[in-house]
């Protein structure tokens, strides 16, 4: 089949992936034959506990949405990170083959490298996080500020030492791969965020920020096809790479000042139940001893 192979090998997989995923979700956790006693009753408590409404998904709050500064940051710093991403997704095997004079079959294999490195960076990463977290070394906000940093200055600064390394092609091709290995961070930083301001949204969330992802993913391409269209010159592609530094730095930058490691209030659409709202000094004692014995989201 030759070069039409990789589409039927990666399409036949996705469609296998995508029968596997129908005979496998449920709309509700109670639905799922194979869920056990003790995960149905974990899942609920957390749903409760969450302010979910049991009638039914909670209303978009799009207001709450579309005016908060951590639902900003998040997607501000995710703007910075999908220029850099996507300026070295769609161009790095022009980049590889024009400056750095790879033949096709190497141009294949380095070209994945990076991913490769971001995909291990992503599990190495995400485990020292929820390590961090577990043993409370770092607070929410404190550990997403720290991977966030990572995952964004970390290719700033290796998009910099790129430029000024000439057509080295080891050196390129290491810090390229170093970049996207500490790049793997997001899944710890920005990119989790969503779940920690809004769990009952953060699927909605994610959904927005994505779509200014894809917005800069088909932008910083053509941008960078403008800078080195008729000239394939290092000098025109160091003018690209300059181009994600403030990216990932202004970005990173306007995260930092403005996320949040807390759920926001528009959380809950809802009024939440008499038990769980707080308390006055003019409540009968008797009665608020009651209802916490009685509130079944006091039991274990």
């Amino acid at each position: 089949m030759g070069w039409a192979a990789a589409f039927y090998v990666t399409g036949s997989v996705s469609l296998i992936w995508c029968l596997m995923w129908f005979s496998a979700m449920h709309s509700k956790p109670a639905h799922h034959p194979r869920i056990s006693r003790e995960e149905l009753q974990y899942i609920e408590n957390a749903i409760r506990s969450s302010g979910t409404s049991s009638k039914g998904p909670p209303r978009i709050p799009w207001k709450n949405i579309a005016t908060s500064l951590p639902v900003w940051a998040i997607i501000i710093c995710d703007i910075g990170n999908s220029w850099g991403i996507s300026l070295l997704n769609t161009q790095l095997p022009t980049f590889m083959k024009n400056i750095l004079g790879f033949n096709i079959t190497m141009n294949s294999y380095l070209s994945a490298l990076p991913f490769l490195s971001r995909y291990l960076g992503g599990i190495t990463i995400s485990v020292l996080s929820s390590w961090i977290l577990k043993h409370g070394y770092l607070s929410i906000i404190n550990t997403r500020r720290v991977f966030s940093a990572i995952s964004q200055l970390v290719p700033a600064v290796m998009l910099v030492g790129l430029i000024h390394t000439g057509c080295n092609s080891v050196a390129i091709v290491a810090i390229i791969c170093i970049a996207f290995f500490f790049n793997g961070a997001v899944s710890s930083g920005h990119v989790i965020n969503h779940h920690d301001i809004s769990p009952n949204f953060s699927g909605t969330l994610f959904g927005i920020n994505n779509t200014f992802f894809n917005i800069v993913s088909f932008t910083a391409p053509v941008v960078t096809g403008v800078l080195i269209d008729g000239q394939q010159t290092l000098d025109q592609w160091r003018k690209a790479f300059w181009i994600c530094v403030p990216m990932y730095v202004v970005g990173e930058l306007f995260f930092l000042f403005f996320l949040s490691g807390t759920v926001q209030p528009w959380n809950s659409s809802e009024p939440e139940a008499p038990a769980l709202t707080p308390l006055t000094t003019t409540v009968d004692t008797s009665e608020i001893i009651q209802n916490k014995h009685d509130d079944p989201s006091n039991k274990l």
